[in-house]
């Protein structure tokens, strides 16, 4: 991959972000993924090794990537991710309307719940990612750019 591939990569998934509707719930379809997460993950690591190659990494584009990584991991198999957005919208609609039957009141507490459980999974799995985006930015920076093995 070279450093131009992996800009457009990485400029690729940020439109995916960026066309992805929170309001359609938690997950995002994977389908909508412009490349698979390990070469996503692959291209930032090279841009950001660039960069810091050339001295020219900042706090601003850090973050940005870190951000953008951390929401990887919301990419889902497309079925899942409908399932669970759906439910999550249906749990919703059905528990702001009063007279609800104890059995129909817990399963739509049961269906927020699972979809709250996989949205703080994918947030502990994207701080993760997160932060092995970070360790990599600090061990690269521990290179002697004037090194010719570097």
């Amino acid at each position: 991959m070279t450093l131009a591939d992996a800009e457009k990569i990485v400029q690729e998934f940020g439109a995916a972000l960026s066309r992805d509707n929170p309001n359609d719930g938690p997950a995002s379809c994977a389908s909508r993924l412009p490349h698979s997460p390990h070469t996503i993950v692959q291209a930032m690591k090279l841009w950001l090794a660039h960069d810091i190659q050339n001295r020219s990494l900042t706090e601003e584009f850090r973050n940005q990537i870190a951000t953008a990584a951390s929401m990887l991991l919301r990419f889902i198999e497309d079925k899942e991710a409908r399932r669970l957005n759906t439910s999550r919208r249906s749990a919703d609609a059905r528990t702001r309307f009063p007279g609800l039957s104890a059995e129909e009141f817990k399963a739509a507490f049961n269906a927020i719940r699972e979809v709250d459980d996989w949205a703080l999974n994918a947030t502990l799995a994207g701080s993760s990612l997160r932060r092995d985006l970070s360790d990599f930015i600090a061990t690269v920076e521990q290179f002697d750019p004037t090194d010719p093995l570097c």
